[in-house]
């Protein structure tokens, strides 16, 4: 029999509602227009110049002018570049660690805040900050001119930072007045008159409060920090009695250090109970020693002594000990030189492959996109023609392009692209002549002026004759009325430009954006996957905007005993959250250096700005299209509800946006209350037992009460709460790898944005017991928002904990980590590094896949563990994605094994055999003891189909040996025949035999309008024979082994020699969804596209096939156009979901089976309600299988 389906039911359903205007990201397929793919090439210069390094910034350890240093709080030495302009980094050896801080005047002072790191350059009026981020890495915070009241600001001025107040203090070398300036903004705190008529240089004494200030007359002042501009009780007045106009520096002990061009003096502290001090204890000179107009001083640790005096002229900082006050012990250290270790600057040829590697991998745009690449400069060569592989082929190809050293001819460039998108040269156009909405672009990159003819003529011409527009980006080069005359021949309004890495990618990927935003618009809604979970049904909504975030809903609606849906409503968690004042919305994250949020769930604010912005813009510059000065508040007010991006044009940039939730497109809910684990005493391999064991009965009795709340993921890149009963926001999670992705929300148009992939994956919830009680554990990948997977203890439901945090950068080659208290390692995998097992997520992809968690046995002892697959790679790549991992839930996440899966694209064979980038996008299906009593073992045999539909089994159960993988069955799939799994294989165990069946179907979900004689999907119904044990000597089979039932009614039957069933699909239809097993029936949902007019959307169908035989138990049924979802069975019901479903017809054609609930169809099973196959499953917060 099949296990019983819980009392209550909740059916996820996703409906899309559009416009037929714009998109950010690329559309769930079978909608129409979202279908045709735009055509993008890509123009890349490859002149000379594009050798030259992206940034003025050289390697780390460069010294050009040193002019002034500073020390911070790790004792690392930081050294502003007069004529460099720009700030070097060196540890206290003297090696070379980084560099930044490039500005357009010559930088002369520089004071750094030890209490947060933070470090302020001074260069004539300007004050600059930069705020510390990740391990030795600073980013522009804010950049001021000074106002008039701090005094003419020359080169002669200082600067000093109290670590107490934040302020910075001004100092004057020709006026009376100083000021101080807040360190959140740089706005001014106060100006004050020190009453003498010039202020050379300025130091601070921390532990004593007093500034002090050394006067036209050579006479060191003091004046009380704390009540200024007065001085301190039992001040003093002592005079140098030589030319120390250079700097001032004191140590911690409240020493006093002054130089001249070629020595360092040092004086003794003030004390202030005696009024006392500042008598010169003595001098120092070493050698190489000279051209002196700054010192820096180590203040970090008590009587350190350390000075740190560069040499302007001699590229050099020499290292003086001048601990204690013997003069005679005094020594000279190192010298720093030029020359560091830092990594050589990048090129920007290097910087532009990089992020053409990024682009092409990320699914999020390559989805709605057909992509190609043209190698240009003094001539033109396409390296990939357009077509649906080439950003696998670009991918393939693009670090073998480099810069030819020719001049920058675009014309060459554009007359080939003309060519091209004619169909004149070698290769085909790759316009589709029936699709009238399709979009066809070039994106031009070029780094330097036009030489030779110019392009417009033939850029207009491109628009003119062909409709393909042309966007053009200037890479560390800002190409003026030539790129503005570029732009507007191509009808993309203006040009991009781009400084380094971090904004090409922002502005290239920006580029492609508003592409896609032009080529995929739809009126179809679509509706996603249904679980079961509650008496009530939850949908979620989302309004497509143009050039906005797309509104989302999530709504409450009771269900009848009947089945029917009752309206209206219960509630709409959107409708609820525009109720709330955005500063009131609890929003948490967590980070190195992050404000705690335990307590208030609060710390994603404006007072923490300075911490989180390094991690918004991953330690890069911020774009330049962000309006650089606030940019980092918008988006911060903007994540968190705010209109910063004026959408409805009225000026206010305050106010709260008309609609705060984004879209919950890939994610679907799960509920949180009272513990729901069962207890046994008698199945001694359940997890059922163990919890009896471990004294869960305490823990759902001690937690029966808590908050029921309603977690899911959206894109505005939060994981939400929502109060179960009321529809409130109780609070929102933004996981810390996703921080670094909101840069890219700010797009070039005014009153707009871009919309993106947040948290787009379904949270799992499990109880676990570890560190001696019971745990309620949340586990969530971002799906397409990205390489990477988030835990939660959410226990208490309304005071959740980071457990854990994990990404993969397969560009950079980092595994970046961060621990239950947001602490963040790096994990170097790049070429001759060893990266730590525990955090080898080097293979992870788009976490597609949804965790299992489970109870395993390891070396005989429990472990809980979750399971999932490598994720997608975009069929890019074999880097990664073609894998399962298995991670500790006790411990921080930790890989415990990750387990490669072959794949038969083998790139040394020839030919290459199938040209599939295998991955594991689906999620792992699990059986247990809490599955079937069949399973007589402790932990799960797990089952699963990857992405060229070989179907697989690994063995986690007690028999055999642990992580043991085979696959069972080969579906045989290749480029042409286009059979792709990105939907999970349903399990049942036929009641008769006790045998164990998978079932599974193919189709390429992002070319589902793609139309071939070649297209041969097919669905399967395959057996393990030798559940349930594990056989590792098991061979795998294809379907010469198993019944062809394509043209069978009646009589099918599997002889028992046979593997089971397969099905041929009809020319170029293709499976939208996993399958769903009822009363012995598996129903498949499916879609063919429009042959006739491929910009209208196709239509969906579902087919039912007896679950062991194979033969089909319904004629076809045609369910309207648009995608359908699986079924999901309750009280005899069957609910699916289809993105074209429509009222206006209450029946399908007349099928009285079928009848229509706004984009919810509601149909009776095969058989009615009876039910009689087992269909096993791995129980957690909702029905998994």
């Amino acid at each position: 029999m099949v296990n019983k389906f819980s009392i209550n039911v909740l059916l996820i359903t996703l409906l899309v509602t559009f416009s037929l205007t714009a998109w950010g990201k690329s559309p769930p397929p079978g909608t129409g227009e979202a279908d045709v793919k735009a055509n993008i090439l890509i123009l890349l210069d490859t002149s000379g110049s594009m050798n030259d390094p992206v940034s003025s910034i050289p390697a780390p350890g460069q010294l050009k002018g040193p002019n002034d240093v500073d020390i911070d709080s790790q004792r690392n030495v930081h050294t502003v570049n007069y004529t460099g302009k720009y700030v070097s980094v060196h540890d206290s050896s003297g090696t070379g660690i980084t560099s930044y801080g490039s500005v357009s005047s010559n930088p002369a002072k520089i004071a750094i805040d030890t209490s947060d790191d933070s470090v302020y350059t001074k260069q004539g009026g300007k004050l600059n900050r930069y705020v510390k981020g990740g391990t030795n890495s600073w980013t522009a915070s804010w950049s001021v001119s000074l106002p008039s009241a701090c005094g003419s600001n020359g080169d002669d001025s200082d600067i000093a930072v109290d670590t107490v107040t934040h302020r910075i203090y001004v100092s004057d070398t020709s006026r009376t007045t100083s000021c101080a300036i807040n360190a959140s903004d740089g706005s001014l705190n106060q100006s004050f008159n020190l009453g003498v008529s010039s202020s050379y240089k300025s130091a601070i004494d921390a532990t004593n409060r007093v500034l002090i200030v050394m006067d036209n007359r050579r006479r060191l002042r003091l004046y009380d920090l704390d009540n200024l501009p007065n001085a301190p009780s039992n001040s003093i007045l002592k005079t140098a009695g030589f030319d120390a106009r250079y700097d001032i520096e004191v140590d911690r002990e409240g020493n006093v250090y002054l130089p001249t061009h070629n020595k360092i003096y040092k004086y003794s502290a003030w004390n202030p109970a005696s009024g006392t001090g500042h008598d010169l204890i003595g001098s120092k000179q070493c050698a190489g020693q000279g051209s002196v107009y700054g010192i820096g001083v180590d203040k970090t640790v008590a009587g350190s002594g350390m000075v740190y005096v560069p040499n302007y002229g001699g590229q050099k900082i020499i290292k003086i000990n001048m601990r204690g006050n013997n003069p005679a012990a005094w020594t000279c250290e190192t010298t720093i030189t030029a020359s560091g270790t830092g990594v050589a600057a990048i090129s920007r040829m290097a910087a532009a492959k990089n992020v053409i590697k990024l682009l092409m991998q990320d699914s999020a745009l390559t989805d709605g996109a057909n992509f190609g690449f043209m190698e240009w400069g003094s001539n033109a060569t396409i390296k990939v023609p357009v077509k649906q592989s080439g950003a696998q082929e670009i991918l393939a190809m693009i670090d073998n392009v480099s810069s030819n050293g020719g001049g920058t001819h675009p014309n060459n460039a554009v007359v080939l692209a003309k060519s091209f998108y004619s169909g004149t040269t070698s290769y085909p156009s790759p316009i589709d002549a029936n699709a009238n909405c399709q979009n066809n672009f070039i994106i031009l990159l070029s780094d330097g002026a036009f030489s030779g003819t110019s392009p417009n003529s033939n850029v207009l011409s491109l628009y003119n004759d062909l409709g393909v527009k042309s966007y053009i980006v200037g890479f560390a080069h800002q190409g003026g009325s030539t790129y503005q005359a570029f732009a507007t021949a191509g009808q993309t309004g203006a040009p991009l430009y781009a400084t380094d890495q971090s904004t090409l990618f922002a502005t290239l990927g920006d580029a492609i954006r508003q592409v896609l935003q032009q080529s995929l618009t739809f009126s179809a809604p679509k509706i996603m996957p249904d679980v079961n979970l509650g008496d009530h049904i939850f949908q979620a909504v989302f309004d497509y905007k143009t050039r906005k975030q797309w509104h989302g809903r999530l709504k409450k609606y009771a269900l009848a005993n009947d089945g029917t849906i009752t309206t209206p409503h219960v509630w709409d968690a959107g409708e609820k959250l525009n109720t709330k004042n955005p500063n009131d919305r609890k929003i948490w994250t967590v980070g190195s250096n992050f404000a705690d949020p335990i307590g208030n769930l609060n710390n994603f604010v404006a007072s923490d700005l300075g911490t989180i912005k390094y991690d918004l813009y991953a330690g890069s510059a911020v774009p330049s299209f962000h309006n650089v000065g606030d940019a980092p508040n918008l988006l911060l007010e903007f994540v968190r509800g705010k209109d910063s991006y004026d959408y409805d044009g009225d000026g206010n940039t305050t106010e709260p946006q008309l609609w705060m939730l984004a879209d919950i497109y890939h994610s679907s809910p799960a509920i949180v209350g009272k513990p729901p684990g069962s207890l046994s005493s008698t199945k001694i391999y359940s997890e059922a037992y163990y919890r009896n064991d471990k004294g869960y009965s305490t823990f759902k009795r001690n937690n029966h009460s808590r908050k029921n709340i309603i977690v899911v993921g959206s894109n505005s890149g939060m994981l939400h709460a929502f109060d179960n009963i009321t529809g409130e926001e109780l609070w929102a999670f933004i996981p810390p790898s996703l921080l670094s992705k909101f840069q890219f929300v700010p797009n070039v148009g005014a009153s707009s944005t871009n919309a993106i992939y947040g948290v787009d994956g379904s949270p799992v919830i499990k109880d676990i017991y570890y560190n001696g009680g019971w745990k309620t554990v949340l586990l969530s990948g971002l799906g397409r928002g990205g390489n990477s997977y988030f835990a939660l203890d959410i226990t208490d439901t309304l005071n959740p904990k980071h457990l854990f945090t994990f990404k993969n950068d397969p560009v950079a080659k980092f595994v970046y980590y961060w621990d239950a208290a947001g602490n963040k390692t790096d994990h170097d995998y790049g070429p001759g590094k060893t990266i730590n097992s525990d955090y080898d997520f080097s293979k992870l992809g788009e976490a597609w896949s949804m965790p299992k968690i489970m109870r395993i046995k390891i070396a005989g002892a429990d472990k809980w563990v979750a399971v999932f697959g490598a994720g997608f790679n975009n069929n890019v790549t074999n880097d990664y994605g073609s894998g399962v991992f298995v991670i500790d839930m006790e411990d921080g996440g930790k890989v415990l094994q990750s387990i490669a899966l072959t794949d038969n694209n083998d790139p040394n064979s020839s030919p290459v055999t199938n040209q599939v980038k295998n991955s594991l996008p689906a999620s792992v299906v699990p059986v247990t003891a809490d599955s079937t009593s069949l399973a007589e073992y402790y932990g799960a045999l797990v089952y699963f189909a990857d992405y060229e539909g070989k179907l697989w089994k690994l063995n986690l159960s007690s028999n055999g040996t642990l992580y043991d993988l085979q696959y069972l069955f080969d579906s045989e799939a290749d480029y042409r025949n286009q059979r792709r799994v990105m939907y999970d294989v349903a399990a049942s165990i036929d009641a008769g035999t006790k045998k164990l069946w998978l079932y599974y179907g193919t189709g390429d979900q992002q070319q589902l309008a793609n139309e071939s004689s070649f297209i041969a999907n097919k669905l399967y119904g395959i057996k393990d024979i030798n559940f349930p044990n594990y056989a590792a000597s098991t061979v795998s089979v294809t379907e010469t082994s198993c019944l062809n039932t394509t043209n069978l009614s009646v009589n099918c039957a599997v002889a028992s020699n046979q593997s089971g069933w397969y099905f041929n699909l009809g020319t170029n239809l293709k499976v939208t969804s996993e399958p769903t097993i009822f009363n012995r029936n598996v129903y498949f949902s499916q879609y063919l596209p429009n042959a006739a007019n491929p910009c209208a959307p196709g239509k969906a169908f579902q087919s039912v096939f007896s679950y062991a035989s194979g033969c089909k138990t319904r004629v076809d049924v045609e369910l309207g156009s648009g995608v359908a979802t699986g079924a999901t069975f309750y009280r005899g019901k069957m609910y699916l979901g289809l993105s074209g479903a429509s009222t206006e017809d209450n029946t399908l054609d007349g099928n009285s089976d079928y009848e229509v609930f706004d984009n919810i169809i509601v149909g009776t099973p095969v058989g009615g309600a009876a039910s009689s196959s087992s269909q096993p499953r791995i129980k957690s917060w909702r029905e998994l299988k």
